[in-house]
């Protein structure tokens, strides 16, 4: 017999959360800008932290974004992206 999603009849005042599973991570992350390729610097470290890292060395990525690949072998390829504005 099948459990009902919801059963009035049920008296449970703690319900257990949902637990959805992580999303899997890529099996290796390679970082590019500029025509250059970059290690990833371990998978403790976000694509943000990865950029604020590297804006530190090429200012103009400090409002910089991304954009990610699949490539074939399984890893992600990662390409930041400086974002120009207008002054004034």
């Amino acid at each position: 017999m099948q459990t009902p999603f919801f059963d009035p009849n049920t008296n449970n005042n703690n319900p257990e959360p949902l637990a959805l599973p992580a999303p899997p991570r890529p099996a290796k992350r390679v970082f590019r800008y500029d025509g250059q390729y970059f290690e990833d610097p371990g998978s403790e470290y976000s694509t943000q932290e990865v950029l604020g890292f590297l804006a530190e060395t090429y200012p103009e990525l400090t409002a910089g974004t991304w954009t990610s690949r699949t490539l074939p072998d399984g890893s992600e390829e990662i390409t930041f992206v400086k974002v120009t504005g207008e002054k004034g």
